[in-house]
């Protein structure tokens, strides 16, 4: 049982130098987050949540009057 702790400790430790060996391979695919502009970033996002063909400005527009709508109903229900 005295044993256990050390060898314990002493995997950890190797586990841990072997992820830190692999780390540098497994991010060097991926660009600097400088790379690409808040532009293009937001576009991407947009593109995997929202169909391409919808128009953004009228996304806004309705979560917009649906977040007032609410609004009027919670001060209701408060009241």
């Amino acid at each position: 049982m005295t044993c256990l702790r050390p060898l314990s400790i002493g995997l950890i430790s190797m586990m841990l130098i072997v992820q830190l060996s692999f780390a540098p391979q497994t991010f060097a695919a991926t660009p600097p987050p400088g790379a690409q502009s808040a532009k293009q970033i937001k576009r991407e996002r947009l593109n995997r949540i929202m169909d391409p063909a919808a128009d953004v400005e009228e996304f806004r527009q309705e979560f917009n009057n649906y977040l007032t709508e609410m609004a009027d109903v919670m001060r209701l229900f408060n009241e």
